[in-house]
């Protein structure tokens, strides 16, 4: 598989020391997923140093996994728990969103991998892995007020129209839910091979998904899209998206894409 930079080992980062670090860095009171298990019950690990190391070998040992050889293992970390959150300040009927909170341990070695990531990979501040493979481009993902940008560009079309109507329905889809998990898959294993396992590992097949209401469902499966409770789900996301979007910057460049007429 050719890459457009050089690699990096995931494996190392996973040290007693990040691993505690980084669990630590984890907001007190988070949801757990469908086991239960949340980092409070991790962190207890960081009190006796011989654990330290065990939970980081496993930590490791889970990343590297080879979910057809180990599928019961597989289907634990995949899974996913539905729960509805208010959205503050929305219309009613408007005012509730479901989102996917996978296992504890899942979002742990995604935040493990996703801050050696982002780390500058030169003394001189330069680009992390991540905005290397993404950039130049911002996709309005992982930032805040990232996707303001949309509907000034759709103004500023709209404006260009000369006087024809222009409408534009925006949010009317969960991205991160329907994105194409193929797709995603593709562009990693073409543009970073070192994420691959982990990848196929969490959206290679699909992902059990556990609601609870008056009862407890558990026969839903989501075949598409990225958890938004994963650490990675931005970066995967972007990634998702990054070819459409760049081929209709390039066809707006060349004039290919020019409002005539109403639409």
């Amino acid at each position: 598989i050719a890459t457009n930079h050089p690699g990096m080992d995931f494996l190392s980062v996973f040290t007693p020391d990040i691993v505690v670090a980084t669990l630590h860095k984890t907001p007190w009171g988070s949801s757990p997923g469908p086991s239960g298990m949340c980092f409070e019950h991790f962190r207890v690990f960081s009190l006796v140093p011989e654990a330290k190391i065990v939970f980081a070998e496993f930590c490791q040992r889970l990343f590297k996994l080879d979910g057809k050889r180990y599928p019961s293992v597989r289907q634990w970390l995949t899974a996913g728990k539905e729960v509805a959150l208010r959205k503050p300040g929305a219309p009613p009927g408007f005012d509730v969103r479901g989102i996917t909170v996978c296992e504890s341990i899942t979002r742990l070695i995604g935040r493990i991998v996703t801050r050696l990531g982002k780390q500058p990979r030169d003394n001189a501040g330069g680009d992390g892995l991540f905005q290397s493979v993404l950039g130049p481009t911002q996709f309005g993902v992982g930032v805040k007020g990232g996707a303001t940008s949309v509907p000034t560009l759709f103004n500023l079309a709209a404006d260009a129209a000369r006087g024809s109507v222009a409408i534009a329905a925006l949010d009317t889809a969960n991205g991160y839910g329907s994105i194409s998990r193929r797709v995603v898959l593709g562009q990693v294993a073409k543009l970073l091979p070192e994420l691959w396992p982990w990848v196929r590992l969490m959206y290679g097949s699909p992902s059990q998904i556990f609601y609870v209401g008056d009862r407890l469902y558990d026969d839903l499966f989501a075949r598409e899209g990225v958890h938004q409770g994963d650490p990675l789900g931005s970066l995967l996301f972007s990634l998702g998206i990054m070819d459409p979007l760049r081929e209709i910057d390039q066809q707006v460049s060349l004039g290919v894409i020019v409002p005539q007429g109403p639409h």
